[in-house]
């Protein structure tokens, strides 16, 4: 299947401990959670997805001057949070899950 499910709306990083309680498994809890408030969902077709070469290392050659998820998310919404915290989170907390 190459469609994707599409997903517009606004999104943000919280260490609300009302959020994180609610998104524990076997008595673990994440540092972080992401709130996602969904204003449209639909299917979208995926030659786009295909086309932008996404997932192709060769096509992520600049990345290395582009700021961290975390960096992005603490700059632009003014939060409080070390991005570290969020760019470790992104990176290894969803392996500690499973």
């Amino acid at each position: 299947m190459r469609e994707t499910l599409r997903v517009d709306g606004r999104a943000y990083p919280t260490d609300e401990p009302d959020v994180l309680v609610r998104m524990q498994t076997e008595a673990r809890r994440p540092a972080l959670a992401l709130v996602v408030e969904v204003a449209e969902v639909y299917l979208h077709c995926g030659r786009a997805l295909i086309r932008s070469r996404l997932w192709d290392p060769a096509s992520q050659a600049l990345a290395a001057e582009i700021p961290s998820a975390g960096e992005i998310a603490v700059g632009r919404l003014g939060l409080d949070l070390d991005p570290e915290l969020i760019d470790r989170e992104l990176e290894t907390g969803y392996r500690e899950l499973y």
